[in-house]
């Protein structure tokens, strides 16, 4: 019996409605195709877009390595290439749709203008939904009159905005013949003020953001050009501040490549001075809105804020930012969306991811405990409280004042062994304090014991010593350690054992 089959073709105006609408915003859609533009090895990009009169018309020219006639032939096709296919290390692309894709999102026709770098000739294709709904698969070659329509456009468009790169000669242009979103679904007299709006803030931001890395780059930095503007970068880890501090960064390879991670916490001043736009948020995201995670891919940000699923955004850790680092190798394994602009961290990478952004966290917490503490000295100054709260690299923390006058009357007869036995009682008064402090905040409480800024091993061993040459008896010291400050038998020290038997 022979088997029977029925045509699957699908309508091609139904099928590009319906992939265009894969997660792109106007800002994803206009980075995937800078995305392109930097592949080509671009230094130059332009985003201009003309509002005056509808449809409104968008160009996004690059002066990267272009295409010939048959290279543009084979760009046009859906896709243009296997997302199998390995790629070149600084490949941004992955799907051979994103230009495609990214641009039926935003307009029904669009047209490519393209000319192999250093040739005179221009050739260009264009994809209009008008001719798929006829129901079959043509991408219209442009005409030589076509072609000169659009660079003659293009370039008065062009000189009418400022800030113009110099003899600049793009080698592919890439045109919107209209943005559908804006002039179908937003009412007639706010359709421009609304995509200039977008454009300057949320577009602008965006492109700021993603393409931090390549904006301010020593060796090949690029320059885009948004209308009247050429962006400056804005980089979210901004490690030559001092006080921005970086926490021990972790690095694996995962599947022939690698995943690096490497968290930071920002000072409690970034608290106030994010009111208004500064070196640790934009002019439009708050501290709240960047806490998380930021997903480099080859150097491309391309997603940013939030933990993915791996803890919960809140105030009281909005100091935190987890910068991840992975190549183009990983796409599938990190589930890679066509817009490229989410990835899902792989099932056997959560669980150490996790934990690290367990202990950000704390760090975070703890330095943004911080914001209530002047910024002072550590030194406490003659006339201060008996008992002070000071700032620390590891959040706020209870330190007695010694230069306090009670307690330097109180203590000026002690021998050397009174002083020491005092000194040993008074330390472990303040850690006694500090961990009720942090006990009302369960993430702190419970990485408490053992910190740094808690007792060291040493600490611990020279305080036992001397309570025990006190005269305290040793099974209260032992309830002392064990009992009041949560140390578990089994982790104390050998040494402090052998001094408590």
């Amino acid at each position: 019996m022979s088997q029977i089959y029925e045509d699957g073709t699908p309508s091609p105006a139904d099928l590009i409605r319906s992939i265009s609408e894969q997660g792109y915003s106007f800002q994803a859609s206009l980075a995937d195709l800078i995305d392109n533009a930097i592949s080509a090895k671009a230094v130059q990009i332009e985003v201009l877009i003309s509002s005056e009169q509808e449809p409104f018309t968008l160009f996004i020219a690059d002066d990267g390595a272009g295409m010939t006639d048959s290279e543009l032939q084979s760009a046009m096709k859906l896709p243009s290439q296997s997302p199998q296919k390995g790629r070149d290390s600084k490949d941004l692309g992955r799907f051979g749709l994103g230009m495609k894709t990214a641009s039926f999102s935003q307009t029904r026709k669009f047209t490519v203008v393209s000319r192999k770098k250093g040739q005179q000739a221009y050739s260009a294709r264009t994809w209009d939904l008008e001719v798929l709904e006829k129901g079959e698969w043509k991408i219209t070659v442009n005409s030589q009159a076509e072609i000169a329509t659009v660079l003659s456009e293009y370039k008065k468009l062009c000189g009418s905005f400022l800030n113009g790169f110099i003899e600049y000669e793009p080698n592919t242009i890439v045109v919107w013949h209209g943005l559908h979103k804006f002039e179908e679904y937003i009412s007639e007299k706010n359709r421009k003020d609304i995509l200039l709006k977008e454009l300057k803030e949320v577009v602008a931001e965006h492109l700021s953001i993603s393409f931090h890395r390549f904006l301010e780059s020593t060796t090949n930095p690029i320059a885009i050009r948004l209308n009247n503007t050429i962006l400056d970068p804005f980089n979210p880890f901004p490690v030559d501040i001092k006080d921005f501090r970086p926490i021990e960064p972790l690095s694996r390879r995962f599947n022939n490549d690698n995943f690096s991670i490497e968290g930071f916490v920002l000072p409690s001043r970034a608290i106030s001075e994010s009111h208004s736009h500064s070196v640790w948020t934009t002019k439009y995201l708050s501290l709240l809105d960047m806490e998380g995670i930021y997903v480099y891919r080859a150097n491309r940000l391309i997603s940013f804020g939030g933990w993915s699923n791996l803890a919960k955004k809140t105030s009281r850790h909005n100091l935190a930012r987890l910068k991840v680092d992975i190549g183009n190798n990983n796409d599938l394994h990190l589930h890679l969306n066509v817009a490229k602009s989410q990835v899902k961290i792989p099932d056997d990478l959560r669980v150490g991811l996790q934990k690290y952004i367990t202990n950000l966290k704390v760090e975070a917490l703890r330095e943004y405990n911080n914001k209530s503490v002047k910024s002072t000295s550590k030194q406490i100054v003659k006339n201060q409280d008996f008992l002070s709260m000071v700032r620390t690299s590891k959040g706020s923390s209870f330190e007695i004042n010694k230069e306090f006058p009670l307690f330097k009357s109180a203590t000026a007869g002690l021998n050397e062994v009174q002083a020491s036995s005092l000194k040993a009682l008074l330390r472990l008064l303040t850690v006694k304090l500090n961990i009720i402090k942090d006990s009302h905040e369960p993430e702190l409480f419970y990485m408490a014991i053992g910190d740094e800024q808690r007792l060291t091993e040493k600490e611990l061993l020279d305080n036992v010593s001397q309570l025990v040459s006190s005269g305290i008896p040793k099974n209260i010291i032992l309830k002392m350690i064990v009992g009041d400050f949560g140390f578990e038998p089994s982790s104390l020290p050998h040494s402090i054992l052998k001094i408590l038997e």
